[in-house]
């Protein structure tokens, strides 16, 4: 039998509809809800594919029924990286990288929900710049972005 996956278009961004799906939040996201039954009230558009397209999509949802996603982002230099995941209280939940130092590159750190309640979470992405002799540069980059737990 042929699965298939409804892969909803927000903004540009590919989310693919199963059990747990993690979805990234912000004023262009145009879902206002996931109701028990896991249709959404709102949808500006869908598409359907098969398993492959839907694992594949840039905001990754496992099909083993667990709530991971992948967080990409790219190094224009050496750094030394810390990656972490807050509630909306601002607790930590989650460290994925700690002080690790990274070269220059894309990368992708696999987040598990699995022990997370449904709600709003924000992973904040820390860099701390290196000269390419290895010594600290002072700069240092933050990035945070919302995303919400849906079970």
């Amino acid at each position: 039998m042929h699965s298939t996956y409804r892969r909803y278009i927000i903004a540009g961004v590919a989310i693919a509809i199963l059990p747990f799906f993690l979805l990234p939040l912000g004023c262009e996201t145009d879902i206002t809800a996931l109701p028990p039954s896991g249709k959404l009230i709102h949808s500006p558009s869908w598409v359907d594919v098969d398993k492959e397209q839907a694992e594949s999509s840039p905001l990754h949802v496992s099909a083993s029924v667990l709530p991971t996603t992948v967080i990409q982002f790219d190094l224009p230099v050496e750094g030394i990286v810390t990656l972490t995941i807050h509630d909306a209280q601002d607790v930590e939940v989650g460290k994925l990288l700690d002080r690790e130092i990274l070269e220059a590159g894309s990368y992708e750190v696999e987040f598990d929900a699995s022990s997370l309640a449904s709600g709003v979470y924000v992973y904040t992405l820390v860099v701390e710049t290196l000269s390419p002799e290895g010594t600290r540069t002072g700069s240092v980059y933050t990035a945070s972005r919302k995303m919400m737990l849906l079970k």
